[in-house]
């Protein structure tokens, strides 16, 4: 599946396993067509030792020398050791060894629920309509259930939303797309994963935009569960995304607030010409921030994203927002209008996003924890004055 054909009408795939469109000319821009410059094999070697030798050294080697891991990860990860620094720095081994939480004993009770309302985890777009619109959902053997009969471990408006959002999670990733064995598997993992966390974070459940950070984390990382622990790390840890996806969106909202002013401050033409054509900040940066800029066109310039992210926590958005809007703002300001303004900072043009202009771009900027604090804290001021 991966060779390239022969035939202009069927698919190869690039190294990231994203479809590469030849022949249509709106899919040029896809994911990763543009993946930047690729470092040479000595430099590679080079540095998957350095991982290596750094890993083994865990945690003592970090608090040695910890800019030593910052180094690594500016000149670039290779893509075999990703999953292992990933793992290392959101504390996936950790995380598991503390928690009470089984992801195969949740699992099996999932499998419980699905079989209940005759669901199969293989054929998800088949099946999605029946719990869209049935009051009842009939059995192989001819009997019917009322859904409110049943003891859903899941709710089925969140069951529903997942098995929409799955079929639209990377659809062009030969691990998602397609009817082969590998691309079920990989749609039935996703939805397993997203299942198993609704459940364990029952009061969050499941939100748009999870699917994408699930997604992600399945292409790299060595297991569906091993997914699931990174994926708790990210929605939970303060460093992360915690408070991300919670009913009030609280947090995304206090972020697309605190990215107003950073605009502001760093670059007030652009940020006075947002305010004229009435585009707020929240209208482009809950999809950026939201999914982790997972739907940038250049994917090596998202897995550094990622990389750094882990790195240094959710400041990381911040820098990575003010990189594009940076190299953006001729174009951005050249609109007179809303409508074609909010499409452009939506979809960022992957010329912007290759990696090696952008991501050199990522690290030149500069936004402090102190900063965002210190934002938030004159929010918070600013909410409290009436009439503000």
């Amino acid at each position: 599946m991966s060779n390239v054909s022969s035939s202009s009408n069927e698919l190869s795939f690039d190294d990231h396993g994203f479809a590469v469109f030849h022949d249509v000319d709106e899919f040029e821009k896809c994911c990763c067509c543009l993946s930047g410059k690729k470092l040479d094999a000595i430099h590679i070697d080079h540095q998957r030792l350095l991982c290596k030798k750094f890993l083994r050294g865990w945690p003592e080697s970090h608090a040695r020398h910890p800019s030593q891991l910052r180094c690594l990860i500016k000149r670039g990860l290779p893509m075999e050791e990703r999953p292992a620094i990933w793992k290392t720095l959101l504390g996936c081994e950790q995380l598991k060894s503390t928690s009470t939480f089984s992801y195969q004993e949740c699992l099996r009770a999932v499998r419980l629920q699905l079989v209940a309302l005759n669901i199969s985890e293989y054929a998800l777009s088949a099946q999605s309509h029946e719990l869209w619109d049935l009051e009842t959902i009939g059995t192989e053997s001819g009997a019917v259930h009322k859904p409110s009969q049943i003891s859903h471990l899941i709710a089925l408006p969140t069951l529903r939303q997942i098995i929409v959002d799955v079929d639209r999670t990377f659809p062009t990733h030969r691990m998602f797309m397609g009817d082969t064995s590998a691309a079920k598997e990989g749609r039935a993992s996703l939805f397993r994963l997203l299942c198993v966390y609704s459940v364990y974070n029952s009061e969050v459940g499941y939100c748009q935009g999870m699917s994408y950070i699930a997604g992600m984390l399945l292409m790299q990382m060595s297991s569906e569960e091993e997914s699931f622990w990174a994926m708790m790390a990210l929605f939970e840890k303060p460093k992360y995304l915690s408070g991300y996806f919670d009913a009030t969106l609280q947090r995304i909202q206090n972020h697309a607030a605190i990215f107003q002013k950073l605009l502001l401050q760093r670059y007030p033409r652009l940020a006075k010409h947002l305010i004229t054509l009435e585009v707020n900040c929240l209208m482009f940066v809950t999809p950026w921030f939201m999914c982790l800029f997972t739907s940038m066109p250049c994917w090596n310039s998202v897995l550094a994203i990622w990389d750094l992210l882990l790195l240094d926590g959710i400041s990381t958005i911040f820098r990575v927002a003010l990189a594009i809007l940076h190299l953006d703002r001729v174009r951005c300001l050249g609109c007179s209008e809303m409508g074609q303004l909010l499409p452009k900072l939506l979809h960022p043009p992957a010329e912007i996003i290759q990696m090696a202009s952008f991501i050199p771009m990522v690290w030149k900027i500069s936004v402090e924890k102190w900063e965002i604090e210190s934002l938030q804290a004159i929010l918070t001021e600013e909410a409290e004055i009436p009439g503000e």
